[in-house]
């Protein structure tokens, strides 16, 4: 009988498995381990002790992780990512923020447009299962973060690609955003040449806020707020009590990122009490894009007004829906919301 190197391998591998199977790595010396420790028990010629050594060590590593990934998803600080093409499905992700600490790897991800696809007659089915699924959206809304990944990279994604949407009057269509708005019966869009008017009103304010206080838009959010957003449409109910906004601003920050900077705002500067801040509330999809979805409540003297903002992030840009609506009235909400469609 003579000592068998397959199953010294196997006892080298499977004790490496074991030391590195809490940072997930580990699994990969323990499934050589048990190959090398199956081939060495098969050696009859030698012997036994360092296959089944190595063995040991490598069923104890995969103990292990399987014990690492079950406590790590139980405690947020697994996150676990499907690639479906156009679509990145990150699960286990909740108000904590742990989508922020991967919000530059989902900004930077290189994937082709879903509308494009759509466009060119390309459209693979199998990639977006969760987008003609409702039982999918549900799911997303608890823990489940879609991401429509328009971006390229640094390399074509660029302030150049924005094209602002078109106001027909009636509707109103987005090249660049791959979506459509059409005006629901009972509420009105605001015309171009009053949009041209707030979004000109809103850079001379700036101008004028910059050379008063002496400040530069990297000096201050609420000023490269003013400088840097575009009014794509604004829509109101006949009563004007139901109102949408939807703005496009050139900004570094995350959808949730921009979102606790909008919290913040909201803070500082509402004239009206804050019932409920802004809080998130799961993904969304409208036109078919995501949005993130989070909502907050405002109101005196017991008039109440909800509030939801649909935020995501298209290239060097954040998209935001703003839905505001006395409490109580959400069919008029759903009914405004109901104008939204794939271009």
């Amino acid at each position: 009988m003579k000592n068998s190197m397959i199953g010294i391998l196997s006892i080298c591998f499977g004790l490496l498995g074991f030391i590195t199977a809490y940072w997930y790595i580990g699994i990969i010396p323990c499934i050589i381990a048990i190959i090398f420790g199956i081939v060495g028990l098969m050696d009859y010629l030698a012997y036994k002790w360092s296959s089944v050594m190595g063995l040991i060590c490598a069923c104890l590593g995969i103990a292990l992780f399987v014990y690492a990934v079950v406590t790590d998803i139980g405690d947020g600080n697994l996150i676990i990512a499907c690639d479906k093409g156009d679509f990145l499905y990150v699960s286990n992700v909740d108000e904590s923020g742990a989508l922020d600490e991967y919000a530059e790897m989902l900004a930077s991800a290189r994937v082709k447009a879903a509308e494009k696809k759509v466009r060119d007659g390309e459209e693979d089915t199998d990639a977006v299962p969760a987008a003609d699924n409702e039982q999918g959206r549900s799911s997303s809304a608890e823990n489940t973060v879609v991401v429509d990944r328009t971006v390229d990279s640094g390399e074509t994604a660029s302030s150049d690609s924005y094209v602002k949407g078109i106001n027909y009057g009636t509707y109103w269509e987005s090249e660049w955003l791959g979506m459509r708005y059409d005006q629901p019966s009972g509420f009105t869009l605001t015309s171009g040449a009053e949009l041209d008017f707030y979004n000109q009103f809103a850079g001379a304010m700036a101008s004028v806020i910059s050379e008063a206080a002496d400040v530069s838009v990297e000096g201050g959010d609420v000023l490269s707020m003013l400088q840097n957003t575009v009014y794509e449409l604004m829509v109101s109910s006949d009563s004007e009590d139901v109102g949408l906004v939807i703005g496009v601003e050139r900004s570094d920050k995350s959808a949730s990122g921009y979102a606790e900077w909008l919290r913040q705002q909201m803070k500082d500067s509402y004239a009206d009490p804050i019932i409920q801040e802004l809080e998130f509330e799961g993904t969304e999809e409208i036109g078919g894009r995501y949005f993130e979805k989070y909502t907050a409540v405002t109101g005196q003297d017991g008039y109440n007004t909800d509030l939801i903002c649909y935020i995501m992030k298209k290239d060097d840009r954040v998209v935001y829906i703003e839905l505001t609506y006395p409490e109580g009235a959400s069919s008029d909400a759903d009914a405004i919301m109901s104008g939204f469609s794939e271009l």
